[in-house]
C-alpha cells in the first residue's frame, strides 16, 4: 500500500512506515522506520481529522474476502474456518459460496481541499 501526499510530490509505502499521525488538528505526517518525518497533508480550513479518519479506513482495512456461486467441500470449509471469521461472511447455505477473491487497497491518495 502506498500513500500519495495532498501535493501529489511524494509516495510514501505504508511498509516503511512506523506510524501516522496528526500534528497540531492540521498537518497529517507519516513517520518513516528511519525517523524522517514526512508531511502528507496540511489542511489550512480544518478537515483533517476527517481525512485522518478516512485515510486509516482506506490504508488499513480489514482483509475482505467475497465468495460468490461455488461450493466447498468440508475440508475446505473447515481449513477457510481456521482462517477467517465466516459470521463476516454472508452466504446463502453454510457450503454454498464461490469464486474467492481478496480485496486490498494499493494506493491511498491524500485529498486536495
Amino acid at each position: 500500500m502506498f500513500i500519495v501526499s495532498k501535493d501529489r510530490e511524494i509516495v510514501v509505502n505504508v511498509d516503511n512506515v512506523t506510524n501516522v499521525f496528526m500534528q497540531n488538528g492540521n498537518r497529517i505526517i507519516a513517520r518513516t522506520v528511519d525517523s524522517e518525518e514526512v508531511l502528507l497533508g496540511l489542511y489550512v480550513r480544518g478537515g483533517a481529522k476527517d481525512v485522518f479518519e478516512d485515510m486509516l479506513k482506506k490504508v488499513f482495512p480489514p482483509d475482505t474476502l467475497i465468495f460468490k456461486n461455488c461450493m466447498l467441500d468440508d475440508e475446505s470449509l473447515h481449513n477457510l474456518k481456521d482462517k477467517v471469521d465466516l459470521n463476516a461472511i454472508l452466504v446463502s447455505d453454510s457450503t454454498a459460496v464461490a469464486e474467492v477473491k481478496m480485496y486490498e487497497c494499493g494506493v491511498y491518495y491524500m485529498p486536495e481541499e
